[in-house]
């Protein structure tokens, strides 16, 4: 249970596995001894190994895994139907519709394997969450309110309620705090062009190690710079994503 809707090799990650659920599916004449190895051979890669049944794996993976990605892409083909000619929807689309569409981009040709593959346990996924989307429905078109307020209720608590998942090499969200107070570095005044230097006054990084290897908060001062270009070092600083920069 890995991956993101990037496709292709310049999106593989040496995370992929790291913390995600591996899960391997047992028959009544499975070899213990054979188990025992695949599942030590997966855990060494940095996966944790669940056993289940192959019923139960189908139809646990058609509802969090194969029916979301057939509701993402049925929402996108929705709204680009009925989309207005200057694209309105498409330029205002804002976060919530991005966050709940983002596996929208995944493959086409994988995931029509996948319902290929899964087909009964989809539909009957499918068919529930009809019955689950009708609720909904119902409770609007009667305002209920109470009602609607309790869907959208139990929808928060459970969803809040799910495990946070890290790749990397913690386990569990961790919080860094590091403040450090380093003096700069006078450069002599008889060089024609300064070197940019940067001192770290403070990082302060709250975030799951997921976040650590893309998005930390950096605030850089610079020291000095007498005469350089955006071709020096500090262009070097830019272009890695340092943010608060003063120019």
């Amino acid at each position: 249970m890995a991956g993101s809707e990037a496709i292709g090799y310049d999106h593989s990650s040496p995370y992929l596995l790291e913390n995600a659920y591996y899960i391997l599916t047992v028959t009544d004449d499975f070899s213990r001894e054979r188990l025992a190895d695949f599942s030590a051979f997966i855990s060494s890669l940095g996966a944790l190994t669940p056993i289940m049944s192959p019923e139960k794996h189908d139809f646990a993976t058609a509802c969090i895994s194969h029916l979301p990605h057939v509701i993402a892409a049925s929402l996108v083909n929705f709204v680009a139907e009925n989309d207005f000619a200057d694209e309105t929807m498409k330029t205002i689309a804002a976060g919530g519709f991005r966050d709940i569409t983002r596996i929208a981009s995944s493959s086409p040709v994988m995931w029509q394997h996948i319902c290929a593959t899964n087909r009964d346990e989809i539909l009957k996924a499918a068919a529930l969450y009809q019955k689950s989307l009708q609720d909904f429905i119902t409770s609007i078109t009667d305002q209920k309110e109470d009602a609607v307020i309790r869907l959208f209720s139990s929808a928060k608590d459970y969803r809040d309620d799910l495990p946070l998942k890290n790749k990397g090499y913690f386990l569990r969200p961790t919080s860094f705090i590091w403040i450090l107070q380093m003096k700069p570095v006078p450069l002599p005044r008889s060089r024609q062009h300064w070197q940019p230097t940067a001192s770290v006054s403070r990082i302060l990084v709250l975030c799951t190690t997921e976040n650590l290897k893309r998005c930390p908060a950096y605030r850089v001062i610079r020291s000095g710079c007498h005469g350089c270009s955006r071709t020096c070092s500090q262009q070097a600083l830019h272009d890695s994503r340092i943010l608060d920069y003063p120019r």
